[in-house]
This record gives C-alpha cells, sequence and structure tokens, in this order.
C-alpha cells in the first residue's frame, strides 16, 4: 500500500479489492498475509459501499505501518 492520500474525489470512485490471491490468515495478527485485512474486513468487502471499502483501504494502510505479518 501506498502512503498517498485519498483525495475526496476518489472517495465515490469504486476502489479495486486489495486481494492479491494470497488468501492466508496469520492467526497471531488476524490479518490476511495477502491484503492485510482482518476476516470482517474481507467478508465485509462484498457488500461495502465505495466510502466503506475506501475506509477499509486506510484501515488496511494505517495497519500496515504498525503490525508486522508472519510469512510461514
Amino acid at each position: 500500500m501506498t502512503n498517498r492520500p485519498i483525495r475526496p474525489a476518489q472517495i465515490g470512485s469504486e476502489p479495486a479489492s486489495p486481494c492479491v490471491k494470497v488468501c492466508e490468515v496469520d492467526r497471531s495478527a488476524g490479518l490476511c498475509r495477502g491484503c492485510g485485512r482482518t476476516l470482517a474486513e474481507i467478508s465485509a468487502w462484498f457488500g461495502a459501499s465505495a466510502a466503506q471499502k475506501h475506509a477499509i483501504l486506510l484501515a488496511v494502510r494505517d495497519r500496515a505501518q504498525s503490525v508486522s505479518i508472519k510469512s510461514t
């Protein structure tokens, strides 16, 4: 994820899924090793509005700066 801010014009646009097809959850962090989302965020993605998806992406970006996800 980049640290570029989300511009207001982007909020209404439909963001692409952050899924990178590496679907494995790090049990200690509770996050997907591929995209960095929680299981709740992954399951909410499909029914989420564009604004909710942007909020998830911001949470993933912020989390990535402070959490280490271990690979197996």
